[in-house]
């Protein structure tokens, strides 16, 4: 089962458009694909006594235009300001009203998800709604690291929270390059590391609790 290694970092809102352009930001050897842009809406899912997070997991159904996706991160773990998961995915109908379990291809991660459900009912929880604009860099060496820039917010009723981050995950080569390529990109601002996810700040949102 794929992992996934980011490194994620929160910035004020009104620094993110300058990063964005990246202005002066590869080294030599290094190269750069066109932004790619999408407006990405999620919503996340739960029972009503937190099972599934309290478990570890996080379950969502994610549109992007017609395009439905079902994605289920577990295991997740910060080391050294990395944040690594497993994540499984899986598309949807598009007139799908929720997820659907039986699509988690991993066994093992399946049967974790059915264990902490419990025959629970699940049910939306909170939302989040931003709009992600990303960039693959490449080096000779054969690494690859995809930057993505969220501007937009959680959103859990009449609650709003901003969303303003950056996040470097590795495609391929040493996790070292996710530090050094974030280094350059942020250098000038004050950006701040972050290990929190989407979905554990939603949760702080929908429980009032203070959110990192």
């Amino acid at each position: 089962m794929p992992r996934e290694i980011e490194l994620k970092l929160q910035v004020a809102p009104g620094e993110l458009a300058r990063l964005r352009r990246l202005d002066g930001v590869l080294v030599e050897g290094e190269t750069m694909g066109p932004p790619v842009r999408r407006m990405l809406v999620s919503t996340y899912f739960d029972t009503a006594d937190r099972r599934l997070r309290d478990a570890g997991i996080a379950l969502r159904v994610r549109r992007s235009g017609q395009d439905v996706e079902q994605t289920v991160k577990a295991g997740g773990r910060a080391s050294a300001g990395l944040s690594n998961y497993i994540e499984c995915n899986a598309p949807l109908d598009d007139g799908a009203a929720g997820p659907d379990l039986s699509r988690i291809a991993d066994a093992a991660l399946h049967k974790a998800v059915i264990a902490a459900r419990d025959d629970a009912t699940l049910a939306p929880v909170f939302t989040t709604e931003f709009e992600r604009t990303t960039h693959l860099v490449t080096d000779a060496a054969g690494g690859a690291v995809e930057i993505a820039f969220d501007e937009g917010a959680v959103v859990a009723g009449r609650q709003r929270l901003p969303l303003s981050e950056v996040e470097f995950e590795l495609k391929a080569g040493e996790p070292k390059r996710l530090f050094d390529l974030a280094r350059r990109v942020v250098a000038g601002t004050a950006a701040g590391l972050s290990t929190d996810t989407k979905a554990a700040r939603g949760f702080r949102l929908v429980e009032r609790r203070p959110v990192k």
